[in-house]
C-alpha cells in the first residue's frame, strides 16, 4: 500500500502509514501493518461489498458488483497467518469535513478492494511485424472488450490503440523513416516508491518497518527529497557508504542488503515454524558482536575516512 500510495498520490510512506492507522482506529478499516495478500476462502468479501453500496462516490460500483454470483479474488502468495489484507471495514463518505488525505487513503483502499473482487480486464492484443530491407520493425495494438475491474480502480490505464487492417504478406511505403541518435543516460534519482520497491525486492524491511527505516535515514541526514520528492544522497550519506566500504576484509559489505536480507528471511522462518526462535537470535548476535567489535577497533580509520570523504567534495562527485 504504501508504494502505491507514495507513486499515486505523492505521500511519503510513513505519512501514509499515520494516516492508515488513525482509519483503523477509526474502525474505517482493517489493521495496516499486514502483508498477507490474499483473502482466505472463510471470509465474507460480500458482506463488505454490501457495506460500500452506501458510499456516495463508488457505491453504484459495489451495487453492481454485490449483484454477481460469486466473488473469488485471485490469491497471493503471502500470509502472516495474523490479519487479512488491508480493507474497508465501514462506509466511509467524501464530505467536506474529512481529512482530504484521509480520504484519498480510504478511497484507494475501498477502489483497490473493490477492484481485486471484480472480473478482470479483457482486451485483444495486435502485433503487426514489418520487414524493411533486412530490418524487422513491429507495432502493438490494442482493442478492449470490458474493462471490468479498471471500471473503478482509476489508478491504471488501458486505453485502446486501434492498427489499421493488415492482412499476411501486405506491401506497403511507409510516408517516412526517421532515425533518432541518443545517448545512454545515467539513472535517475529515486523517488519513494522506486525506494519501496528495491527494498522489497532485496528483502530489507516488511510493509509494516520500511517507512520506518526511510523515515530514519532522512532523520539522520544520509539523504533528503528535493522539490520533485526524488532522494537525494548528502555528503555524509554517501561518504559513510564509501567508508564502510573500507571495512570489507571483515567478511561483510555492509553496503550491501545481503545480510538484512538473510536476517528478513530467517525471521519469517522462525514465524513460520521452519527455524528455531533461540538459533537464530545466537547466530545474529555473533554475527552483529563481531562486525561491532571490528568496527569498533578500528573505530578511528572510520572517523578518518569519513572526514577525508567529506572534506574533499570532489571525490563525492
Amino acid at each position: 500500500m504504501t508504494k502505491l500510495v507514495s507513486k499515486y498520490f505523492h505521500i511519503s510512506s510513513k505519512e501514509c502509514m499515520n494516516i492508515a492507522e488513525k482509519l483503523y482506529n477509526k474502525g474505517y478499516i482493517s489493521y495496516p501493518r499486514t502483508e498477507t495478500n490474499y483473502f482466505v476462502d472463510s471470509m465474507n468479501l460480500r458482506k463488505i461489498i454490501h457495506e460500500l453500496k452506501k458510499n456516495n462516490i463508488f457505491g453504484s460500483y459495489a451495487t453492481k458488483l454485490a449483484e454477481k454470483n460469486s466473488c473469488k479474488p485471485r490469491k497471493g502468495k503471502l500470509n502472516d497467518k495474523a490479519h487479512p489484507p488491508i480493507h474497508p471495514v465501514k462506509n466511509m463518505n467524501k464530505a467536506n469535513n474529512v481529512d482530504f488525505k484521509e480520504w484519498k487513503i480510504y478511497e484507494f483502499i475501498c477502489r483497490h478492494f473493490l477492484a481485486v473482487c471484480s472480473d478482470d480486464a479483457i482486451g485483444f492484443d495486435t502485433k503487426v511485424i514489418a520487414n524493411i530491407g533486412e530490418e524487422q520493425f513491429y507495432c502493438k495494438g490494442l482493442k478492449i472488450k470490458n474493462k471490468n475491474y479498471l471500471e473503478i480502480y482509476i489508478y491504471e490505464k488501458w486505453n485502446d490503440k486501434i492498427l489499421p487492417p493488415f492482412q499476411i504478406n501486405d506491401e506497403f511505403y511507409p510516408y517516412s523513416l526517421v532515425v533518432e541518435e541518443g545517448i545512454t543516460q545515467p539513472p535517475k534519482y529515486l523517488s519513494e516508491s522506486d525506494l519501496l520497491s528495491l527494498m522489497d525486492k532485496y528483502g530489507i524491511g516488511t510493509d509494516a518497518t520500511m517507512h520506518e527505516h526511510i523515515e530514519n535515514i532522512q532523520k539522520r541526514n544520509y539523504v533528503y527529497k528535493n522539490s520533485k520528492n526524488l532522494f537525494i544522497p548528502t555528503k555524509l550519506g554517501i561518504a559513510l557508504i564509501l567508508s564502510y566500504k573500507k571495512f570489507k576484509d571483515i567478511g561483510v559489505d555492509l553496503t550491501e542488503p545481503s545480510l538484512r536480507a538473510k536476517m528478513e528471511r530467517d525471521m519469517f522462518l522462525v514465524a513460520s515454524g521452519e527455524k528455531g526462535k533461540n538459533e537464530i537470535i545466537r547466530n545474529y548476535i555473533d554475527i552483529m558482536k563481531y562486525i561491532y567489535q571490528e568496527i569498533y577497533n578500528r573505530i578511528d580509520l572510520l572517523d578518518e575516512n569519513i572526514n577525508y570523504y567529506i572534506n574533499n567534495p570532489e571525490i563525492l562527485n
